[in-house]
């Protein structure tokens, strides 16, 4: 009893970071969410007009917000079984990687269409 309890103890530290990294990655996921629907009408506005524009913004972050909360829920599930294996620096690493190369392409495609930095 007093190893698993040991066991336990020496983990948690562990899965504190994975939580701590797991919320920290859902957040900067969510600014992701939050922004695609600007990002497509930055890029569409030329194309579309302002009713088609105006659905894209009001269904896309609902459906992009339904996409994110997967994403969550399959995120927490790879960073727990990640900790159990002994690579969760690695792959916490490698998805924040993607999410700031999201990040540059979305500041980047702002830049080149134009769009004010700060938002609507």
């Amino acid at each position: 009893m007093k190893e698993i309890l040991r066991k336990a103890w020496h983990q948690l530290p562990l899965y504190l970071a994975c939580y701590a990294i797991w919320a920290v990655l859902s957040i900067v996921g969510l600014w992701i969410t939050i922004r695609l629907p600007l990002i497509i009408d930055i890029i569409a506005s030329p194309i579309l007009n302002h009713w088609v524009l105006s659905a894209i913004d009001r269904f896309g972050i609902f459906l992009f917000g339904l996409i994110w909360l997967g994403c969550v829920v399959g995120l927490e599930g790879y960073l727990r079984h990640s900790l159990e294996k002994g690579l969760l620096w690695q792959r916490s690493l490698r998805f924040f990687l993607l999410e700031v190369a999201i990040v540059l392409v979305f500041f980047a495609l702002q830049w080149l269409f134009g769009s004010p930095m700060p938002g609507r």
